[in-house]
C-alpha cells in the first residue's frame, strides 16, 4: 500500500508533538518545529486529535503561501514542492500525486 508524502510528514511531526496538563486536568500540546501549531483540549487524546487538524491545516496554509515549511526527519516538502506551480497543483488536487515510497528520507 502506497503511503503519500504528506502524511508522512504530517506523522513525522506529529512524533515531535510535547504536550502539558494544566492543574485543570486540560492538556495543551505543540510541535516545536512547526511555528504557531498547538492546540488545547479536555483530554490528551482529543487535544492529540486536535493538534493534527491543526497542523494539516498549517501545512496547506504556508504551502498555499509559499511559505517554506521545515524539514521534519528529513522530510523535505519544500524540495517536491518547492515551485508555486507544484504548491498550487498539490492543493487544487491536480498533477501527481506524490507518494512517500517516491522519496528518500
Amino acid at each position: 500500500m502506497k503511503r503519500f508524502i504528506l502524511t508522512d510528514y504530517i506523522e513525522h511531526a506529529m512524533a515531535h508533538a510535547v504536550y502539558d496538563k494544566f492543574k485543570d486536568g486540560t492538556f495543551s500540546g505543540c510541535i516545536p518545529l512547526c511555528e504557531g501549531v498547538i492546540a488545547c483540549a479536555p483530554s490528551l487524546h482529543e487535544c492529540q486529535h486536535e493538534l493534527r487538524a491543526v497542523l494539516e491545516a498549517w501545512v496547506l496554509v504556508e504551502l498555499k503561501l509559499g511559505r517554506p515549511l521545515p524539514v521534519i526527519d528529513k522530510i523535505d516538502l519544500n524540495k517536491i514542492y518547492g515551485d508555486n506551480k507544484k504548491r498550487h497543483n498539490l492543493l487544487h488536487l491536480e498533477g501527481k500525486i506524490k507518494f512517500a515510497e517516491d522519496y528518500k528520507y
